[in-house]
């Protein structure tokens, strides 16, 4: 009996400690053009970044820098993106436009990315120019992975844990 419940412990305490990997995302709404960073993220970890207009296309552009890295995959959808920690990430402005997903990749490990759905003029003739509205995204478990759902391992666990829990309860009510 001592030795189910310890096994039936360490299940559960397994899959309590199992990592979910997870994109988590939000909305883009009115960020203004390079007035401050735009920080995005889980939380816990975060990544930044400003944005300037490109005149008034209804495009922008992203800066890279020490600390981030900037690839622009075009028009895609960001959760149809298993393998972005292969893009060629750079610090150099990269030119986005309405409909195009901006990816990042942090000194940190995580990984971001914008969709872009809206940059607009608003009319003004000091900074922001404009503002832009669209989707993040952030990727907690430092792989480039945007498609991501709980680990199958976390499953097994749980089956486990739950199986071992239901023949305790059955063993119990038997005797």
């Amino acid at each position: 009996m001592l030795m189910r419940r310890a096994v039936l412990m360490s299940a559960v305490l397994l899959v309590a400690s199992t990592t979910y990997a997870a994109v988590y995302s939000g909305a883009m709404v009115a960020v203004p053009e390079s007035v401050v960073n735009f920080t995005w993220g889980d939380g816990t970890n975060s990544l930044s970044q400003e944005w300037s207009v490109n005149n008034v296309n209804s495009s922008g552009y992203v800066y890279g820098s020490a600390n981030l890295g900037v690839f622009n995959k075009g028009h895609v959808a960001v959760t149809a993106v298993a393998n972005a920690d292969t893009f060629p990430y750079a610090t150099s402005p990269i030119l986005f436009t309405e409909g195009d997903s901006v990816f990042f990749h942090g000194a940190n490990g995580y990984y971001g990315a914008w969709h872009v759905d809206d940059v607009y003029p608003t009319g003004r003739t000091t900074l922001p120019y404009a503002n832009l509205n669209g989707t993040w995204y952030f990727q907690n478990d430092h792989s480039g992975n945007f498609t991501v759902v709980p680990e199958p391992s976390t499953f097994i666990l749980l089956g486990l844990a739950l199986g071992l829990s239901g023949l305790g309860r059955a063993r119990r009510k038997t005797t």
